[in-house]
């Protein structure tokens, strides 16, 4: 985004990724773009290509075939769609700090427990999901 490229651009790249890595027999994993309105040069046109390319980035997981999606958007905001939380960024509020990548890893874990969780006619057993302390677990 910062190189002034579009949104079509943006996701007609990550569509060839997503692609090449199921040609390697890999599950591709799209994550959303983070806040990143400390940027200096962050304006409404660059704004505007976040929120597209995040929303094509979220469709993805109820596409064909669908890929898994991680909200690093939703989960680093909290809630100002333009900068990272102060809590999980360093001072320049671009970057994130440990605590960022933490909560992040967390959902990951947490992603991922529900997935297994999961059985194969998509009922839930939430027996196989222990959490504890914000992360999951398999009994």
């Amino acid at each position: 985004v910062t190189a002034k490229r579009g949104t079509k651009s943006i996701t007609g790249d990550l569509d060839a990724m997503y692609q090449s890595a199921r040609e390697h027999h890999a599950e591709p994993i799209a994550m959303t773009l983070p806040p990143w309105g400390a940027f200096q040069d962050y304006d409404a046109a660059r704004h505007q290509i976040t929120i597209d390319v995040n929303a094509w980035i979220r469709a993805r997981a109820s596409a064909e075939p669908p890929i898994r999606v991680v909200d690093v958007f939703a989960v680093l905001s909290c809630g100002d769609p333009n900068q990272l939380c102060a809590d999980y960024a360093f001072k320049d509020r671009l970057h994130w700090n440990a605590r960022g990548h933490e909560v992040l890893g967390q959902k990951l874990v947490f992603d991922e427990a529900i997935k297994q969780a999961i059985d194969p006619d998509g009922i839930m057993n939430p027996g196989k999901v222990v959490l504890a302390d914000g992360y999951a677990a398999f009994e």
